[in-house]
């Protein structure tokens, strides 16, 4: 039961830990829309970013 609990913490941990990273640059992409030259390469990094997420590697910031 405890090796379940630890589990389900680490999982959390690295589920909101990804979240929150997303939610961030979610905002810097809001911040970048209204701009012509910055929003290309704010979407692009986004891109990567939820990329490697989804396949599972570490996204360091």
């Amino acid at each position: 039961m405890i090796e379940a609990l630890r589990i389900i913490r680490l999982v959390g941990r690295a589920f909101f830990g990804e979240l929150f990273l997303l939610f961030l640059l979610s905002i810097l992409i809001a911040l970048t829309a209204p701009l012509i030259l910055p929003f290309p390469p704010a979407v692009a990094g986004l891109w990567v970013v939820a990329r490697r997420i989804a396949e599972g590697r570490t996204v360091r910031v």
